[in-house]
């Protein structure tokens, strides 16, 4: 999921699964730049308890507001919207915070070398083809969305017991990203 998502998106993509706590972090504002505080339950957040779609695309979120992570239900800012909505939800710029009671990597599992991109300008390939011919990009999709997981041992033919593998996985870094060889 790319932080650039709306409540709805994010909805779906979690499996439909309620409740899920959400924050909404606009890019420009201050500290939302900051890859710990966005993802963080500091600030305000939702919790999302029910879903009334309208459209194929948005609906309505209902929930409530938390401060710093607990429930705050007299919150200046849920006043101005109508009570027990989430307000803006399907605007873009929210990021998922957490799915209470379920393991994260349950729902967003290890994509290994024969995972096979849905989306994208590599749509239809597997991510150990893909990054035979460009492996920036695959740095790039785990980079952009902390949710999209990607075992490298498994693209690169590495063992993961190896004692040597953070140094193996370091060498292939600086190797895909030696400034020289893209000049």
């Amino acid at each position: 999921m790319y932080p650039k998502d709306n409540v709805f998106n994010i909805y779906y993509n979690i499996g439909k699964r309620l409740p899920f706590q959400v924050k909404r972090s606009p890019l420009g504002l201050k500290g939302s730049r900051d890859e710990d505080y966005r993802y963080s339950q500091e600030g305000r957040t939702f919790m999302v308890e029910k879903i009334k779609m309208t459209s194929k695309k948005y609906g309505v979120a209902y929930g409530y507001c938390m401060i710093d992570g607990k429930r705050d239900d007299d919150n200046e800012y849920m006043k101005l919207h109508e009570k027990g909505t989430v307000p803006c939800a399907g605007c873009g710029e929210w990021v998922l915070i957490d799915i209470p009671g379920v393991d994260m990597n349950e729902v967003f599992p290890l994509h290994t070398s024969d995972y096979v991109l849905p989306f994208g300008k590599y749509k239809g390939k597997s991510l150990g083809e893909i990054y035979k011919v460009d492996p920036k990009y695959v740095y790039w999709l785990s980079e952009s969305d902390r949710y999209f997981r990607i075992d490298f041992c498994s693209i690169l033919g590495l063992d993961p017991e190896d004692k040597q593998l953070d140094e193996k996985l370091k060498a292939e870094i600086d190797r895909v990203f030696d400034e020289r060889l893209t000049i």
